[in-house]
């Protein structure tokens, strides 16, 4: 069973990302169709990072990852990269993304759920508010962005306990003060690492800053 599903909370955000997690929640789909035992939430935040990027191109945007750029503020300004700059379909809207990636333990209890959740979209947060002092004045919106990977210790991974960490989780997710979100978990996904333990989708969540 499939568990998918998207909200962007900020009125002035929505016209712009709803397209973008709907793509985005596409593109995860069709991969987990066409190789069931692998994901591309699997790896890391660079590789999760370019899923976004490509949805902004399935939509008509424009994407950059990784450029170069300068960050911070007074004495700690410094160069550095910037993980992702984006405009919408329409070409008038541009937003720069500083993203970070969790690796939740659904077994956990939920308050460790949600404290994961709250200080991984923290992080991101702050990264983008060091990016933000370069582009002041440029219209330019600043988002953090958090990928959420669940995964799952071998001991939880009988089918009848799977749906309902997976719908714990998103309640979770659904609790956490965010612009948007969006989520892809499958009870049936056979994504399993080196570790035994399984991963059975991806969550994003973003805060406009």
């Amino acid at each position: 069973m499939d568990l998918i599903g998207s909200k962007v909370k900020s009125p002035s955000l929505r016209r712009h990302l709803k397209p973008i997690l709907d793509s985005w929640l596409k593109i995860n789909r069709e991969y987990s169709n066409y190789d069931s035992e692998d994901g591309l939430y699997f790896y890391t935040e660079r590789a999760t990072l370019s899923t976004l990027a490509g949805a902004v191109w399935k939509v008509g945007g424009f994407a950059l990852e990784e450029y170069s750029d300068v960050k911070g503020y007074g004495a700690k300004r410094k160069n550095g990269r910037t993980d992702l700059w984006f405009t919408c379909e329409n070409q008038k809207n541009e937003f720069i993304v500083e993203a970070k990636q969790r690796w939740p333990i659904i077994s956990d209890r939920a308050n460790a759920i949600h404290n994961t959740l709250v200080t991984g979209l923290k992080d991101a947060v702050s990264d983008a508010k060091k990016v933000e002092v370069t582009y002041r004045g440029f219209g330019v919106k600043f988002l953090g962005v958090l990928f959420a990977v669940p995964k799952l210790p071998p001991s939880d991974q009988a089918d009848e306990h799977i749906e309902e960490r997976l719908k714990r989780f998103i309640e979770e997710v659904e609790k956490v003060d965010c612009s948007f979100y969006g989520y892809f978990l499958s009870s049936e996904s056979k994504v399993i690492g080196q570790d035994g333990r399984l991963y059975p989708g991806v969550a994003i969540l973003g805060k406009l800053i």
